[in-house]
């Protein structure tokens, strides 16, 4: 009787335990993507411009510091306060300060992503910050690099406001690059990858960031080679790379003279891409035009390129579906979604 007692209490047990214990994951589960999503509540951008996204909605803020014509980050605490912002060459701290070290860094205000940051896992206050120059060409607009570097930020530094650690300032990792920096969650919910793209190569390095730095690069030799082809100053570095949001499909573009863009498979366990697909898109009819933007709607199952042309000339959003199925249906199923002849 009493072995049977045990296994009947037993059996009683795991029924209430077992869905006691998916609430509690499910709830700090939740509470952790809702600390995620408070760190990018902050948004410095453009010419002076901000949005604060703390109350549900965008807000817009003033006192920001930025000029930028292309890429740019913030990031915030988990509470959603405000703590640095840059344009990939100068770091202001959250009161619109430049950081004391925080000058002269290596990304470039016309880099498309010439910046992106990525909380150490591992610790409370640093941060990495992963620089992309503009146009893998050294002494472009006076820039003296020409590829993709970090720089590490204490925020115990500077009574708190945060700095710019000197001997981990601008620690080159990959060039010549293209001007494409997306991050994405490693599988383990814990670490981050950083992608980056070498110029005049189809390399992909993958660099995972953890509680033990940043690893050596996972380099995929996948897609099309990104060179130059005849535009001014390498112009095909230009374009944007993201992430879907599941983190399992990478897609990217490629400016003028190139003017292709790229879907791919992302692995987020190992960090190596594969299965490319070109995406079709009209001919240039300009000598200085092509896709620029690329983004994934919410779900992943839309992929947005933006074809950018001069003002006075069609700047086109084209929508693809992700659900298809084969490379051919997804390309058949382009749709322009906008269009209009400013910039």
């Amino acid at each position: 009787m009493r072995v049977d007692f045990i296994q009947v209490f037993t059996k009683v047990m795991k029924r209430i335990l077992k869905p006691l214990l998916v609430f509690i994951l499910a709830y700090f589960s939740a509470g952790i993507c809702t600390a995620q999503h408070q760190e990018t509540n902050i948004w410095y951008f453009g010419n002076h411009a901000g949005l604060d996204f703390n109350s549900g909605s965008p807000v817009a803020i003033s006192g920001g510091q930025l000029v930028t014509l292309e890429g740019c980050f913030s990031i915030s605490n988990s509470s959603g306060q405000l703590l640095f912002y840059s344009d990939g060459t100068t770091i202001w701290d959250r009161n619109h300060d430049t950081m004391p070290e925080g000058k002269n860094l290596w990304g470039h205000k016309s880099s498309t992503q010439s910046g992106i940051v990525v909380k150490d896992p591992g610790s409370n206050n640093l941060y990495y910050v992963f620089t992309a120059a503009a146009q893998a060409n050294i002494g472009f607009q006076g820039q003296p690099h020409n590829g993709i570097a970090y720089s590490v930020v204490d925020m115990n530094l500077n009574g708190g406001l945060g700095d710019v650690i000197v001997a981990q300032k601008n620690i080159p990792l990959v060039g010549p690059a293209t001007e494409k920096l997306a991050a994405v969650r490693h599988c383990n919910g814990t670490d981050v990858w950083v992608v980056a793209h070498k110029w005049n190569t189809n390399e992909f390095y993958a660099y995972q960031v953890s509680a033990s730095g940043i690893s050596a690069p996972v380099i995929t030799v996948v897609g099309l080679v990104h060179q130059d082809v005849g535009s001014f100053q390498a112009a095909e570095t230009i374009g944007y790379m993201k992430f879907s949001p599941d983190g399992r499909r990478l897609a990217l573009a490629c400016f003028s003279q190139m003017s292709v863009a790229e879907l791919f498979d992302f692995n987020n366990v190992t960090g190596v891409v594969s299965n490319p697909i070109t995406l079709n898109l009209p001919p240039s009819t300009n000598g200085y035009a092509g896709p620029y933007g690329v983004s994934f709607s919410p779900d992943g199952s839309r992929l947005y390129v933006v074809w950018h042309d001069f003002p006075g000339n069609p700047n086109i959003i084209y929508q693809y579906d992700m659900t298809a199925g084969s490379a051919v249906a997804i390309n058949a199923s382009r749709t322009m979604v906008a269009l209009n002849n400013s910039n």
